[in-house]
């Protein structure tokens, strides 16, 4: 073994440390790399007496050093040792970057097929992980994750440095993972005080400032479409009771209607339980359900947007409504989405000592929609 480096003194961990034990000897390594106890060509301790010496499994001793090998700060040479690299190493903060997360999907059933939201959102995630060299591990979300030890095991694959969660997971779930210490960020959900980082659309702000749109418009009888379940319907909606609140108009309880995404027979009853209202406009939860009640509408001779203004939220694309007329609404970007998550996670994993937030991704206006102007229809 290279002298110093054969004296166990050189070789202590800190007492306490929120990093899984193979990073802290990643960077125990690079912090004798960068004192010039060891240089280009030197060979490092074995597994066996590293571990020994560090009192850590011999696997943990062997992760450390791969992960060293593939960032080019080390060399293994089968049945001759550990080597440092002769062609230089990395900074400490160029190897930061580098390391694998786990990708856990939404409960099944769900599609992720090609150009689906959540498929746009991973494909955002890939991408972004690239670009901060980190590579990808997307897991089968078998079993409960409400299940005792469930987060221990997730935690305990060392060969993950951080976890991504797409979709909603169980509170006692995450509070686990943060009690360990484990990078996790929570994608497109999150809860009131999350113990993790959470990265969420902006549901109340795009409901609020559609409404808003409608208002400047003219419009005074303004109907929400949601559908039964959901926290994205919920803040769409408490963004559309702002905005109309803020405005000094009422919002009567008939106004308000929810209707499943494919707006089934219940859907419609409650379509037409809006129309009933003699209402101007309606704010529809997404694209899917501002298709349905401009159907409807047609049905009843109704003509939007002369006689109803129709406008919603989407994840992606424009939106027609019957008759080719272009739908106006507000689109979220899938892949910003999951581009925020893993830069948020990296920053985690580098070590960033900053308290769980919360990342919101706004909505975008989409021009190109036909919103009937103020006074056509006669008083709003």
């Amino acid at each position: 073994m290279a002298d110093p480096l054969s004296h166990g003194r050189y070789w202590k961990l800190p007492a306490q440390s929120d990093q899984p034990l193979y990073q802290q000897i990643r960077e125990l390594i690079l912090r004798h790399l960068e004192a010039g106890r060891a240089k280009p060509g030197d060979l490092l301790p074995s597994y066996p007496w590293l571990s020994k010496t560090l009192g850590v499994a011999d696997k943990t001793v062997r992760q450390a050093y791969a992960d060293l090998e593939r960032a080019g700060v080390l060399e293994i040479r089968r049945g001759k040792g550990t080597f440092v690299a002769r062609s230089g190493t990395e900074t400490g903060e160029d190897l930061a970057k580098t390391g694998v997360i786990g990708i856990l999907p939404p409960p099944l059933p769900v599609d992720l097929s090609d150009e689906t939201f959540f498929w746009r959102v991973m494909r955002g995630m890939q991408e972004a992980a690239f670009a901060e060299h980190l590579d990808t591990l997307v897991l089968a979300r078998a079993g409960d994750l409400r299940n005792p030890g469930s987060a221990e095991r997730l935690a305990d694959r060392r060969r993950m440095d951080g976890l991504a969660l797409l979709g909603q997971a169980a509170e006692d779930f995450l509070t686990r993972l943060h009690a360990l210490h484990f990078p996790a960020v929570l994608v497109d959900a999150h809860f009131e005080h999350a113990p993790v980082d959470c990265v969420v659309l902006d549901n109340a702000g795009a409901g609020r400032d559609l409404t808003y749109r409608l208002i400047g418009l003219g419009h005074r009888k303004i109907g929400f479409l949601g559908i039964p379940r959901g926290q994205s319907s919920k803040e769409r909606e408490a963004g559309y009771r702002h905005a109309m609140g803020a405005a000094g108009l009422p919002v009567s309880p008939d106004w308000i209607a929810r209707a499943d995404v494919d707006l089934g027979e219940s859907g419609q009853a409650a379509a037409d339980a809006l129309l009933d209202r003699g209402l101007t406009a309606v704010v529809a939860f997404n694209g899917g359900l501002a298709q349905g009640i401009a159907e409807v509408a047609a049905k009843r001779g109704l003509r939007v947007p002369r006689d109803i203004s129709i406008v919603a939220t989407a994840a992606s694309g424009l939106w027609m409504l019957p008759g080719g007329i272009p739908l106006e609404h507000l689109a979220f970007d899938p892949q910003e989405l999951g581009t925020r998550a893993v830069k948020l996670l990296a920053e985690r994993i580098a070590g960033s000592d900053e308290l769980p937030r919360k990342a919101v991704v706004p909505a975008r206006p989409v021009a190109g929609g036909s919103l009937a102007p103020p006074g056509t229809t006669g008083s709003r």
